[in-house]
């Protein structure tokens, strides 16, 4: 099997929501309106064999990842940790919820921690962002004063993530699954 990645354009658009609509037919809606605006204004990675979709995910300009969601049938494959790899953001928002498993894990594997847990209405999201040296919960008085000032950064940063994004969010964990 061949896996070619490539950033959507507006032909793949109904392949899009077909796919996003089957693979997430339990967990989530993400409105075709609100489809089409990743088109236009996100940066949509796909992960192609042949015509097929096999992996999809959202990245916005700043950097934040807000899905990523490989075909259950595709799951254990590197589809995931490669469209990941090449997108590499600077934050992941990571709903916690999902009926295919919490995908914290994957995150937490790929180098990611939680730096913010979104409150209110958004409780069961987490924001993660990339580890650099230290790991967040280990901050103490040993870290150099720059490094704390760049984590406290992070968070701000993460709270507005957190705080200018509306719309439905889904990430599923990537689990070991046969190729067809």
């Amino acid at each position: 099997m061949h896996i070619t990645y490539r950033p959507a354009n507006d032909g793949d658009f109904e392949k899009i929501v077909a796919f996003v609509d089957r693979e997430l037919a339990r967990d989530a809606f993400v409105p075709r309106g609100q489809q089409k605006g990743y088109l236009q204004y996100k940066i949509t990675l796909l992960a192609m064999c042949g015509q097929a979709i096999l992996g999809w995910a959202v990245m916005s300009k700043n950097g934040t990842l807000i899905h990523l969601l490989v075909g259950k049938g595709y799951r254990g494959l590197g589809i995931g940790s490669e469209m990941l790899r090449l997108l590499n953001p600077k934050f992941v928002r990571s709903k916690k919820d999902q009926k295919a498993g919490d995908p914290t894990g994957f995150y937490n594997r790929h180098g990611f921690s939680a730096i913010l847990t979104a409150q209110g209405r958004l409780e069961n999201i987490d924001v993660l962002t990339k580890n650099e040296g230290t790991p967040p919960e280990t901050t103490n008085t040993t870290i150099p004063t720059q490094q704390q000032d760049g984590r406290q950064r992070q968070a701000e940063e993460a709270r507005k993530t957190a705080n200018t994004y509306t719309g439905t969010m889904a990430i599923v964990r990537i689990q070991p699954a046969n190729p067809l």
